[in-house]
């Protein structure tokens, strides 16, 4: 089968936030013929070409250079031409199955070339009006307008799909909400194999929290962990360490910098030493959809978790599964930070890892299982066109 894989710039490096379509990809090359055709202003570096080589069969690069920062805002015109370019890409390819990530104008959705499956993840609208929840006027404003522009587009966007996918079933309710586009929920995974330790323990009194600082979610909760919580977590463990680790911190975030009790390390090239050293990874997440990746990556590298409610919400774990794990869900400040210092405490009198946060997610979440449901949808597109 023949499959056409839209993106919103590059799905590489895997700090980029786009794993998800990096995995996937990886994954559909081995049943499908897929070209990946990448939509951004940048040009990619010798690095990423060879790394999307490497999980594609073709790969065309569709320049977006000149074009308005937001896609979704640009001349008409503009969005027309693009529209031609990734139609006559598909056509070349005699694409049976088109795939795109959302985000994508609909006016430049090639939806003449085969039947249109669209990824959206997350329901983008509901995290910016989560977000307007949180902020104070004029900022509440505006992501109130963005949340009700975003939710117009997601659900005109799910009108034209002839599949969707959503990374947790509460994404598709919120976006669906009574359109009956067919959906499959296809959840994360995560790369057992790349996200294994390779030390056996951590240090002592070190909290992480990870994560592209390019997506405001991530940059919320990492200056409430800041400001709130570890202010508290400091009165009972005074040598505790906190690590905010991730690309593209704002310079709001950057001003937290106080090493070493606050680090702020922007850009690693690779993250998994940090978790390594961390004691617990913490995730106040009070805005959030879909599977959290960070989650998944800290859990797989045997790190005790302290989350929300928000944040575990997306990965379908029962009671009884969340209790079975080094996983504590709190969602007040106070709670949050009781919960981290009982850790720390733990973890200094019986050093140790949490080796059934592993054992879970490698059971439940696997890149060959969420790549074995889009097959399955895509070979029922093609038979019914």
């Amino acid at each position: 089968m023949k499959l056409a894989y839209i993106t919103l710039r590059f799905p590489f490096p895997l700090t980029s936030g786009r794993l998800r379509q990096y995995h996937l990809i990886r994954q559909l090359k081995s049943r499908a013929c897929v070209k990946l055709i990448c939509v951004s202003p940048e040009s990619a570096d010798e690095e990423t070409q060879a790394a999307l080589n490497a999980i594609a069969g073709e790969v065309l690069y569709v320049c977006s250079r000149g074009l308005e920062s937001d896609i979704k805002n640009t001349r008409e015109s503009a969005k027309l031409r693009l529209r031609d370019e990734l139609d006559s890409a598909c056509r070349e390819h005699a694409a049976e199955v088109v795939c795109s990530m959302s985000g994508l104008p609909l006016a430049c959705m090639p939806v003449d070339t085969g039947p249109l499956l669209v990824d959206f993840c997350d329901a983008e609208w509901f995290k910016a009006l989560e977000k307007a929840r949180l902020e104070r006027f004029p900022d509440s404003l505006r992501w109130r307008v963005r949340a009700y522009r975003t939710r117009r587009y997601e659900r005109r966007l799910a009108r034209l799909a002839d599949h969707a996918f959503f990374a947790a079933p509460r994404d598709a309710e919120r976006v669906l909400g009574g359109i009956p586009t067919p959906y499959n929920v296809l959840p994360n995974g995560v790369d057992a194999e790349f996200w294994r330790r390779s030390q056996s323990l951590p240090d002592p009194d070190v909290i992480l929290f990870a994560g592209a600082f390019s997506y405001q979610p991530n940059v919320d909760a990492a200056i409430y962990l800041a400001r709130e919580i570890f202010p508290l977590v400091q009165k009972s463990a005074p040598r505790a360490q906190l690590v905010l680790a991730g690309r593209d911190p704002p310079p709001e975030l950057k001003a937290f910098h106080n090493a070493p009790t606050i680090t702020v390390t922007g850009f690693v090239p690779d993250i998994r030493p940090y978790h390594e050293r961390a004691t617990v990874f913490v995730a106040p997440l009070r805005v959030a959809g879909g599977i959290q990746n960070k989650l998944l990556e800290a859990m797989a590298m045997e790190t005790p978790v302290v989350a929300s409610t928000k944040g575990v919400a997306g990965l379908g774990l029962s009671n009884n599964e969340i209790a079975s794990c080094q996983l504590e869900v709190r969602d007040d400040t106070e709670g949050l930070a009781a919960a981290v210092v009982d850790i720390l405490r733990r973890k200094r009198e019986t050093p140790g890892l949490a080796p059934e946060n592993r054992a879970m997610v490698t059971r439940r979440y696997s890149w060959e299982h969420a790549s074995a449901i889009v097959i399955n949808a895509i070979e029922k597109l093609i038979a019914q066109s």
